[in-house]
Order: C-alpha cells, then sequence, then structure tokens
C-alpha cells in the first residue's frame, strides 16, 4: 500500500494544530497568522485534506517503504517542508523520509 503526500494549497505556507474538544487548525500565510478553522477531531482530516494541494503531489511512500519524489522535487527539499498525506494527516517531509509519517 502506498501514500500520496501533498504539499499546503496556495497562499498557505504553515499549518499549526492545537488540540484540545474542539481542534484548531491554525494557517500562516508567509510566517504570518492568516487565521484558524475550529473542528470536531473527527472532522479535522476532512478539513486538512481541503486544504492540501492535490494537484501535485510532492512524494509517495511505497509499501516498501521507500520515497518517490514527484517532478520538481527532489532530496535537497527542506525537511521541515509540510505535507498532508491522502488520509489527512498533517506531517513533514523529514518525517516521510525517515519512515515514521502517517
Amino acid at each position: 500500500m502506498s501514500t500520496e503526500y501533498y504539499g499546503l494549497r496556495a497562499p498557505f505556507t504553515a499549518i499549526r494544530i492545537i488540540d484540545g474538544p474542539k481542534r484548531i487548525v491554525q494557517l500562516d500565510i508567509d510566517g504570518t497568522f492568516a487565521g484558524e478553522l475550529a473542528c470536531a477531531p473527527a472532522d479535522c482530516p476532512i478539513v486538512l485534506r481541503g486544504l492540501a494541494d492535490r494537484t501535485s503531489g510532492v512524494a509517495s511512500r511505497g509499501a516498501s517503504g521507500s520515497v518517490y519524489y514527484r517532478s520538481g522535487w527532489d532530496r535537497i527539499t527542506p525537511d521541515a517542508l509540510q505535507l498532508i498525506s491522502e488520509y489527512g494527516d498533517l506531517t513533514t517531509l523529514g518525517e516521510v523520509r525517515r519512515g515514521v509519517a502517517p
């Protein structure tokens, strides 16, 4: 089974999730706070999938654990790059590379 990972939909450049009775999804644009969304924990993956740029995947992890990069992305892309999996999990490229991403 493979998993696809996507970058953030423009213009967003960072996402933070604050756990609580409702999850707060905070959004940044170029390092500046842009706003936040409150959602039920069960709905958070749906919200995150909506924030993923599904038109161009960054990487995929194959069943063997190997990471495959899409066109324009490669091994020099920073580990801190935030990605959203096809299942709505927020992770980083570094976690995908190390095999610890959901």
